[in-house]
């Protein structure tokens, strides 16, 4: 399937936001009370937007973990209405609900919690393209290298996570589906190379250099599933999880102030290397091996 370069959404690209928001609602038509299809729909209508909707699927979830005592959950859907809708009566309503439940633990009395501000909430919105992971669900499903349960459950995940806009896990549908015992991730990452033209690297060989380019900090690389790890002539090199996504490629770009050439790895590789860089080690001690390994790839390389 070709992208073109351009950022505008065509009725084309807008197509598994559509089918992801089908067969949520018609999961809701059956099961009203499921605190995860909700979160899954709302964050789909947001993607489409649907700031009406987006609303009032966010106001019915947030009731529903009210109703069942989730009082960190219902404070941060209601932090994410008042970043959709500033001042409103109703968010801040929940807000103050769930907020006067949240306790320390062991504290005898509810944590003193302050209303986010408008400048605050905006600060902390998601930096996933979330679209371009629903493609990529999409285009995983239409050419059944996963199920449509597998697929469900992916996008649930996902699209609850990104509710949460303080979160500094990962958010991609590469890595849910890597949890999954029944999806086969040799599979799954063959296919995208082949699809995307992208070659594949193994970053747990590779030696991250000293001076990595500051427009991507570790918070960044965790939630946006990417690792600059080299530079070639002055162009980056970085490893993603999701090649398909133009709009994700063009936010690294930018950020980076460079030419980028990707490599698609796999989840649990990028996992753990990010895991290393968090744990205070130097850019240079994350990684050893050489920067692009060419003896015994376990996956076809493909020209840039």
């Amino acid at each position: 399937m070709s992208r073109t370069n351009s950022t505008e959404t065509s009725p084309a690209d807008q197509v598994p936001v559509w089918e992801t928001i089908h067969t949520f609602e018609s999961i809701l038509e059956l099961f009203p009370h499921d605190t995860g299809a909700l979160a899954s729909l709302a964050a789909a209508y947001e993607q489409a937007g649907d700031t009406a909707k987006t609303v009032a699927t966010l106001r019915q979830l947030a009731g529903l973990y009210i109703d069942g005592r989730e009082w960190l959950s219902a404070r941060q859907i209601a932090e994410r209405l008042l970043v959709l809708q500033p001042g409103d009566a109703e968010a801040e309503r929940l807000w103050q609900t769930a907020a006067e439940n949240t306790f320390d633990e062991g504290g005898d009395g509810p944590l003193q919690l302050s209303l986010p501000s408008t400048e605050t909430s905006a600060d902390t919105s998601p930096m996933v393209d979330i679209e371009g992971e629903l493609e990529l669900g999409w285009l995983l499903l239409e050419n059944e290298v996963i199920t449509p349960a597998e697929h469900e459950a992916a996008i649930a995940t996902l699209t609850e996570g990104r509710l949460n806009p303080m979160s500094e896990d990962l958010m991609s549908l590469l890595a849910d589906l890597a949890s999954m015992e029944t999806v086969s991730m040799d599979r799954v990452v063959d296919f995208l190379c082949t699809q995307t033209n992208t070659p594949y690297i193994d970053v747990e060989r590779v030696e991250l250099p000293d001076d990595l380019p500051q427009g991507l900090p570790l918070r960044a690389c965790r939630r946006m599933g990417v690792l600059p790890f080299g530079q070639v002539g002055g162009e980056a090199l970085v490893a993603i999880l999701n090649p398909f996504c133009l709009g994700l490629r063009e936010t690294v770009a930018s950020r980076l102030g460079t030419n980028v050439h990707f490599y698609l790895t796999a989840p649990g590789q990028l996992q753990t290397v990010l895991g290393r860089w968090g744990t205070g080690a130097t850019p240079g001690q994350v990684m050893t091996g050489n920067p692009v390994s060419g003896d015994d790839p376990p996956h076809k390389e493909n020209t840039l």
